[in-house]
């Protein structure tokens, strides 16, 4: 039987764009899906047209935030929902090519010893494609740069990404909720250090719709994004700082017991 994917669609006030999203996502060549739509307390007929996608399709779900509380808790309800093998995010008010889900999991099948696998993508309205020179199996600390270094082709991004759930579960990661920028490029970086091994690829699977009335742009003052950007490039520094200086200590315990058994012989 195939694997259970989940897909995490966060909303807010998106009645006019949500429906060609959440096609995408039901449309795929991979049929084996749950659908998570979480409307983050819209004002307009969001939820509405999210509920009907669940009375059509058995697959979606809705899961109802009672208020406007920002996408980090938005998407930390999608994960307390989902029952997938793996996981994977779309945006609201993009859309998705029919056989990215089936691509994702080609990928998975063929390289069990990947965490992650990334997708290409393609900026619109101007059709911008993503581009990266490196192809295939990379490893823990080429991920990393890639998910935060200015301009990458990969970028921190969710919605060009697939993970393992039990990954998540098992290290109960969830976005940080006091910061409205770079969520994103925070988890990501955490879930990476916890694997070995990512497959990435050019394959322009996701349409990435670039809004100036998105929320992102609308809700955020000057003062609140230079603070989020100072905070979230701390804790990126410090989770790997941490995880390198766990790496360090394990190699050399590892050499310790070596040389003990090298000893003894």
């Amino acid at each position: 039987m195939q694997p259970l994917v989940s897909v995490i669609v966060p909303a807010y006030n998106l009645e006019t764009l949500l429906n060609r999203s959440v096609q995408s996502i039901l449309q795929q060549t991979y049929h084996n899906l749950e659908v998570i739509i979480v409307d983050d307390g819209s004002t307009d007929q969001t939820s509405a047209v999210a509920q009907e996608f669940a009375r059509l399709d058995s697959r979606v779900q809705l899961v109802q935030m009672p208020t406007n509380v920002g996408i980090s808790r938005t998407r930390n309800a999608g994960l307390a929902a989902a029952t997938g093998d793996f996981l994977a995010f779309a945006d609201g008010d993009d859309w998705v090519e029919p056989n990215q889900i089936e691509w994702y999991m080609d990928q998975f099948a063929a390289h069990p010893e990947v965490a992650m696998v990334s997708c290409g993508f393609i900026k619109e309205p101007l059709g911008k494609r993503s581009r990266i020179r490196k192809r295939g199996i990379v490893d823990q600390k080429t991920m990393v740069n890639y998910v935060n270094r200015m301009n990458s082709p990969i970028g921190g991004y969710l919605w060009n990404k697939c993970y393992r759930r039990a990954l998540i579960s098992k290290h109960r990661l969830r976005f940080d909720t006091d910061v409205a920028l770079m969520e994103d490029q925070l988890f990501n970086t955490r879930y990476i250090l916890l694997g070995d091994y990512y497959y990435l690829s050019n394959e322009p699977l996701y349409h990435y719709v670039q809004r100036d009335d998105s929320a992102i742009h609308k809700g955020i003052n000057r003062a609140k994004k230079a603070r989020d950007i100072v905070v979230v490039n701390a804790r990126i520094q410090h989770v790997i700082n941490v995880a390198r200086a766990n790496q360090d200590r394990s190699r050399a315990h590892k050499k310790a017991l070596t040389n003990k058994v090298n000893i003894n012989e």
